[in-house]
């Protein structure tokens, strides 16, 4: 089953990525696939580098955008 990244993990990605840890090593680390941490290091890098509160406003801005997400009205219940 697949299980999103946690907001701790993502710090442990930034400071791991400090440490001058490869990405491979993050994984083993994190107990994650190899691509999965690459795939967030790439999604959540910005113009400074990948840090883990950008990272984190992006996955949940894309969690947002999807198709799957949920829409809660704001107006209240439908009579």
């Amino acid at each position: 089953m697949y299980k999103h990244l946690s907001r701790e993990e993502r710090y442990q990605i930034y400071s791991l990525m400090k440490a001058k840890h490869t990405p491979a090593q993050i994984a083993r680390l994190l107990g994650r696939h190899r691509s999965t941490i690459s795939r967030e290091i790439e999604r959540g890098h910005g113009q400074r580098g990948y840090r883990a509160e950008q990272a984190c406003k992006k996955a949940q801005e894309r969690s947002q955008g999807s198709r799957n997400a949920k829409r809660v009205q704001t107006w209240g219940w439908p009579e």
